[in-house]
């Protein structure tokens, strides 16, 4: 695998690199998760999120509960870690805040970029090649979500991402994108004129939001 998407941390160096006590291969996690969930009194495990890991859960616990002549005991009480760790990220810290801060400035820059570079007869995806470019340019490797760049009528449906269509005069266009930075977010969504100048009537429902903010 190495050869086709280079290194890997592997079993020995991932505890330190990544802080934990110890790493396993996962084609041995139906052989291990049991025992290492054998006598502890609670499992934290997100029910419901994904399939795959209720089915590697479950089929531990029930290995455990089957298995008392092997003095193998399951945990008791299974807690859902997500509010646990949703409760966390409601406060941060100031390190995180500058993060988040960077975040928001370089998306503010890509949507800057792209209204500076729209012109009629470009296409939507060119766009979005811009406000990536500028993700790029500044640190930020990726979106935070689907960057979604929707002009004309393609503005009024909510996940477009097709960004395929051609930009055509007196339109206007809808960009909602945001890079990510270090692990935290940025999320802008504008819209502005195609071709620089609002209509009257564009102008008025433009105001219209804003005013509502």
């Amino acid at each position: 695998a190495e050869i086709w998407f280079g290194r890997r941390l592997g079993q020995d160096a991932a505890p330190e690199k990544l802080g934990v006590d110890r790493a396993l291969a996962f084609s041995e996690i139906n052989q291990q998760l049991y025992q290492l969930l054998n006598g502890l009194d609670v499992v934290y495990h997100a029910q419901g999120e994904y399939a795959y890991a209720d089915e590697i859960v479950n089929s531990a616990l029930e290995k455990l509960r089957k298995g008392s002549r092997q003095n193998l005991t399951a945990p008791a009480t299974m807690i859902d870690w997500r509010p646990v760790v949703h409760e966390m990220r409601l406060f941060k810290s100031p390190e995180e805040i500058a993060v988040l801060r960077r975040a928001g400035e370089i998306t503010a820059l890509a949507h800057t970029r792209a209204m500076e570079k729209c012109r009629p007869g470009m296409f939507e995806y060119h766009l979005e090649g811009e406000i990536h470019h500028e993700f790029n340019r500044h640190g930020a490797r990726y979106p935070s979500y689907n960057t979604i760049v929707g002009s004309g009528e393609n503005g009024c449906i909510l996940h477009y991402t097709e960004n395929e269509c051609e930009l055509r005069d007196g339109d206007l266009v809808l960009i909602d994108a945001g890079c990510e930075y270090k692990g935290y977010a940025g999320d802008i969504t504008r819209t502005f004129p195609v071709n620089g100048k609002f209509t009257q009537a564009q102008r008025e429902i433009y105001d219209i939001v804003l005013e509502s903010l």
